[in-house]
């Protein structure tokens, strides 16, 4: 199995699905709509792992709440600094964020709360035999 990428949402937002073994995936940043996410995924026969969020932002995370529920399983993984972006009143400061940026109207649809991650990543971990690298850039 290779590594896959496919298009999610209004935002055209890079979904990843990375092999772990057998028919399982780790889903990196499902950002998108969660039911083409999980179209494709069953689709291909695939079963998340692990959902892996590189940040917080709102378009890497949109499908988060719909993919975690159709998923019960898998663990939701982030780096400790993007930790206000998810868990109770997350999506207040979603909200909070796209107004003040003037995209309000992007985010006024979603009023689902973000789950909480159930573990974090930091730089030089191994997840599923692949190595962890901190990169931040527009977000911590």
């Amino acid at each position: 199995m290779e590594i896959t990428r496919f298009v999610a949402g209004p935002l055209s937002e890079n979904v990843w699905c990375v092999p772990v073994g057998g028919n399982r995936v780790m889903l990196v940043d499902p950002g998108g709509e969660a039911s083409s996410i999980i179209a494709y995924l069953g689709a291909a026969g695939l079963v998340i792992s692990s959902i892996v969020c590189t940040h917080g932002h709102f378009d890497h995370i949109a499908a988060l709440p719909a993919v975690a529920r159709a998923f019960p399983g898998a663990s939701v993984l982030a780096h400790p600094g993007e930790a206000e972006w998810f868990g109770p009143g997350a999506i207040g400061r979603h909200h909070d964020f796209f107004v003040r940026i003037g995209a309000g109207n992007y985010i006024k649809r979603y009023r689902e709360e973000v789950p909480s991650v159930t573990g974090t990543l930091v730089d030089g971990d191994v997840l599923d035999g692949w190595t962890v690298r901190h990169t931040p850039g527009h977000s911590p």
